[in-house]
């Protein structure tokens, strides 16, 4: 027997999702995608705004490394 699997894998530059509009944005981008692993680059998120925007994308486990406001940061949504 033999198995196909195909990965959909989409990666995102975000340039800071400090803002609601542009988090909502990019997400809405990132799911209509069709992709199982999502990883958004440059984030700038901290715990406080992980917190503020309930990142807890539906279907997703979502692992965060998070900088600072300055700083980089990376999220892997994966399904």
């Amino acid at each position: 027997m033999f198995w196909w699997i195909m990965l959909v894998s989409l990666t995102l530059n975000c340039n800071g999702l400090q803002k609601q509009e542009k988090w909502t944005q990019v997400w809405s981008l990132a799911k209509h995608a069709g992709a199982k692993m999502i990883t958004f680059q440059e984030t700038h998120l901290t715990k406080q705004l992980e917190k503020k925007f309930g990142l807890c994308a539906q279907a997703f486990d979502i692992f965060y490394l998070h900088g600072t406001s300055q700083s980089t940061g990376i999220l892997v949504a994966i399904k």
